[in-house]
């Protein structure tokens, strides 16, 4: 018998209707094995805006464990998780990831695998250490803090920062100031390459919460402590893709000041005015050294090169180290550095960056 190619197709769409070749919707899935489970209710959960877990799907396990779940691509990377009762277990999806959760029931909370994907492997990474007997915390941050700023704007990256360790703490506590530069971090990158994800509003404003409650009000311009004078620094490219470092333009011996801004901002054009007007109205006595974090580095490159001081580029892939190093929690942020090279102020109100640089002239 003779099948018509109409037949053929309508048959395999038959066998395969979960799948995106046939139903023409990208998919993920998530599978897996969880023994000491037979015959309990595997749930699939999301999270809704406000927070709150939703049931996405169900199944009754067999007494071999295997498990399987597709769903349609995320219009964003998203945190899902696998629930047992009173147990669950946390995985990433960004777009149509196939991740592979493994764990042992009851408390697959803590006994479980992922792998899959670089997000998933990167939250089994966190999971393992958070989880190691005896590991002094200092160290356990500082490690997680290294592998967090490989990819601040991932959706790890938010797991990380939102992890309790076991008995309840928070791993990143907002009240601690080295902590909240990790989550400043994290929330920059959101800002830079997820603006309209709404986790980057619940960033920001947690970022920007804790900052006023740990720093006490500054008068705008007022000097920076004496510990803090050493300021960080900084090797980029430029839009000719020269490496320049900020310590080189330091050492030119004139005032200088450090701007972190994006181009594509409504405040960029009025910001380099000014900027323009005090370089000129010094004679050149004052350096500019200008960190552009825009996500289109070809529309960076087009803007940078029109100006006439220094220009560099603070990447994605760069990551948010440079951002943390200054604490920067929004943009534009701006820093002076005497002619001796000692960080004097943060500028908070634009409006009084002329007048504080010519106090350094």
């Amino acid at each position: 018998m003779k099948l018509s190619l109409n037949t053929i197709a309508a048959a395999g769409c038959a066998a395969v209707l979960a799948m995106s070749a046939c139903t023409g919707q990208k998919q993920w899935e998530v599978n897996g094995v969880i023994t000491g489970a037979d015959n309990e209710l595997l749930i699939l959960e999301g999270m809704a805006p406000n927070g709150n877990w939703y049931t996405m799907d169900t199944l009754r396990l067999g007494t071999d464990g295997k498990y399987s779940f597709a769903q349609d691509a995320p219009a964003r990377p998203e945190i899902y998780r696998l629930t047992i009762g009173n147990s669950s277990t946390y995985f990433p999806i960004d777009s149509i990831d196939k991740v592979t959760v493994n764990a042992k029931a009851p408390a697959i909370d803590r006994d479980n695998e992922l792998s899959g994907s670089p997000q998933a492997e990167m939250m089994q990474n966190v999971n393992s250490m958070v989880a190691a007997p005896g590991t002094n915390v200092d160290t356990l941050k500082r490690h997680i803090s290294e592998l967090l700023l490989t990819d601040p704007a991932g959706i790890t990256a938010y797991y990380i920062i939102n992890k309790q360790q076991p008995g309840g703490a928070p791993l990143f506590n907002p009240a601690n100031r080295q902590d909240l530069r990790i989550i400043g971090a994290v929330a920059n990158a959101y800002t830079r390459e997820r603006p309209d994800d709404p986790r980057t509003a619940y960033l920001t404003k947690l970022y920007i919460t804790a900052q006023r409650a740990i720093r006490p009000p500054r008068e705008v311009g007022t000097d920076i402590p004496a510990s803090e004078v050493q300021y960080p620094d900084i090797t980029l490219m430029d839009e000719n893709g020269k490496e320049v470092k900020l310590s080189e333009i330091v050492a030119g011996g004139k005032p200088t000041i450090l701007n972190f801004t994006t181009y594509s901002s409504e405040f960029a054009p009025a910001l380099n005015v000014l900027l323009n007007k005090i370089v000129d109205d010094s004679n050149g006595g004052v350096n500019v050294y200008q960190v552009g974090l825009d996500a289109d580095e070809f529309s960076w490159r087009k803007s940078a090169s029109n100006l006439p001081w220094t220009t560099v580029y603070n990447s994605p892939k760069t990551g948010a180290t440079y951002l943390m190093l200054y604490n920067v929690g929004s943009i534009p942020a701006t820093f002076l550095i005497n002619r001796d090279g000692d960080l004097v102020a943060r500028i908070e109100d634009l409006s009084q960056l002329e007048a504080n640089v010519k106090k350094l002239l």
